[in-house]
């Protein structure tokens, strides 16, 4: 459950050490055989593809240093984008911290209301397609359940998953979307989003939902 924590820490630490060692992109080199990024790329790159890049990084970390003192780079709006890194990075763990286990599926009328309310139901900024008909389309062999969250900030809450087959990066991997239902209301807010089990952050989110509705 960490590991976007981990992930986002990662980022955060690259921009921070990449800017504060003005390490940059320089012209006339090229960006994959000499590495040539500026430290928001390596940042973005870490937040993409942790597992691979984060090592490169740590391995070229001293020739990086050493072609900055030649030739320093200053980064442009560091204060922005160590503010916004450390927002994902809050905005990451707090999601962590709360979010909902789901009990054992019920069948009952009420929870029934619960997936027909979020599959009918449309996200403001894509009026094209109900949530139902997203998910369906996007997720293969896709399949609902409800129940009520366990622990956390959604303890008692009513929650719908979505769970289902997906491509990320080549490869097949398991999604869930979780949702939390206010049946009085009539209402819904995507609660969470996970791959292979592991909750994924606010950017990953946000690319899914645009991939979705597409």
């Amino acid at each position: 459950m960490w590991l976007t924590i981990i992930v986002i820490a990662s980022a955060l630490f690259v921009y921070i050490d990449a800017s504060s060692k003005y390490i940059g992109k320089l012209p006339g080199r090229n960006k994959f055989a000499d590495f040539n990024y500026s430290a928001g790329m390596w940042s973005f790159l870490v937040l993409l593809l942790w597992i691979v890049v984060f090592p490169i990084y740590l391995i070229k970390r001293n020739s990086l240093i050493k072609l900055a003192k030649e030739s320093p780079v200053v980064p442009k709006q560091k204060g922005l984008a160590i503010t916004l890194l450390v927002i994902l990075l809050a905005l990451s763990v707090i999601g962590t911290l709360s979010s909902g286990n789901l009990n054992i599926p019920s069948t009952s009328s009420s929870t029934s209301k619960a997936i027909a309310l979020v599959k009918s139901g449309h996200f403001t900024d894509h009026e094209n397609k109900t949530v139902g008909e997203a998910v369906d389309g996007f997720f293969s062999n896709p399949k609902w359940e409800t129940g009520f969250g366990v622990d956390g900030e959604t303890k008692g809450k009513m929650l719908v998953n979505a769970r289902g087959g997906m491509t990320y990066m080549d490869k097949p991997v398991d999604a869930q979307i979780q949702f939390t239902v206010d049946m009085d209301n009539g209402t819904f807010q995507m609660n969470a989003f996970e791959l292979n089990g592991i909750p994924q952050n606010q950017l990953m989110i946000v690319s899914l939902i645009n991939k979705m509705f597409e």
